[in-house]
């Protein structure tokens, strides 16, 4: 759903995604089923359960202190982007994964130019043609 927002650089228009949080929500929780990328395991009463620290932590005050004790910090893990993925493109992609909404200048939406970068957000395939 497109709407029009005010910026201090003029007009923005603002994808928001009503489907991006749940589908969100459920990639993680198959992952965390599947093992896969789990960084943190929780013992509940003898058994040990996998989970993503970064999930714990945005939903549990609790988790979010036994993580930064535990780790000191953020155990931080650097992953490297194609020389495609330019940081202009990628900074509305992270906020729309975050918060599921994505603010194109005027420039960039009649110029019709969606980041190819986009093809790395689950919920973003396919609009550039969605514009056209």
């Amino acid at each position: 759903m497109w709407c029009v927002d005010e910026s201090p650089e003029g007009l923005l228009y603002v994808f928001e995604s009503p489907t991006h949080s749940g589908g969100l929500l459920r990639r993680l929780d198959a992952q965390r089923r599947a093992g896969v990328l789990c960084d943190v395991t929780v013992l509940v009463q003898g058994r040990r359960v996998s989970a993503h620290g970064a999930v714990l932590a945005a939903c549990s005050g609790y988790f979010l202190h036994q993580l930064q004790e535990k780790r000191g910090g953020d155990a931080a893990v650097v992953i490297s982007l194609p020389s495609t993925v330019t940081t202009r493109g990628f900074a509305p992609l992270l906020q729309f994964a975050y918060t599921g909404k994505l603010s194109l200048s005027r420039a960039s939406l009649l110029g019709a130019s969606i980041p190819a970068e986009s093809a790395y957000i689950h919920d973003l395939k396919g609009l550039q043609a969605s514009l056209s």
